[in-house]
């Protein structure tokens, strides 16, 4: 059996130490499968009220950046909501390396490859023996590369947390 977690980054309040302290958590519990979003802002929700009131909410004029991964894939999309205790580049820096961090790790690429998360991600059976779909792997891992030098270029290099302070 397989355990997976999903972690929401950026709720009112919150420090970056408290980000972090998320990242090692996943870490500690060796969960298997982590996502590490943003919050969103959903109209009838507390957190909307939050954001209103503090005035941080920006949804874009058709609510087309109300997306709870859209520091993983809109980098310059605005984030629909940032907590008054950091800047929209922290709380986006702090969501990718998490993100980077969790998965880039032997285990985490050997559990995307050979097991998949069926929720999001995953290679046909035995899809290992088939040369075109090395070829296929190829091509999504260079684009993944691509991506990833992008947002290090943009974010800066490191990657790497400190542990947090027990």
């Amino acid at each position: 059996m397989r355990v997976g977690a999903t972690f929401i980054l950026g709720l009112p309040t919150e420090t970056r130490e408290e980000r972090l302290a998320n990242y090692w958590l996943a870490r500690e519990l060796r969960i298997d499968f982590a996502r590490f979003n943003n919050a969103s802002t959903y109209p009838g929700t507390k957190l909307y009220e939050i954001a209103k009131e503090e005035n941080g909410l920006n949804v874009g004029d058709h609510w087309e950046n109300l997306n709870p991964i859209s520091a993983l894939v809109e980098s310059s999309a605005p984030l629909p909501y940032v907590p008054t205790t950091c800047t929209e580049e922290e709380l986006k820096k702090d969501i990718v390396r998490a993100n980077y961090r969790f998965w880039l790790r032997p285990k985490g690429i050997y559990l995307l490859l050979f097991e998949g998360n069926p929720s999001w991600f995953s290679l046909p059976p035995g899809w290992y023996r088939n040369p075109v779909e090395w070829y296929h792997v190829f091509i999504l891992s260079v684009r993944i590369a691509f991506n990833t030098l992008k947002q290090l270029f943009q974010y800066g290099y490191r990657l790497a947390f400190a542990p947090a302070k027990r």
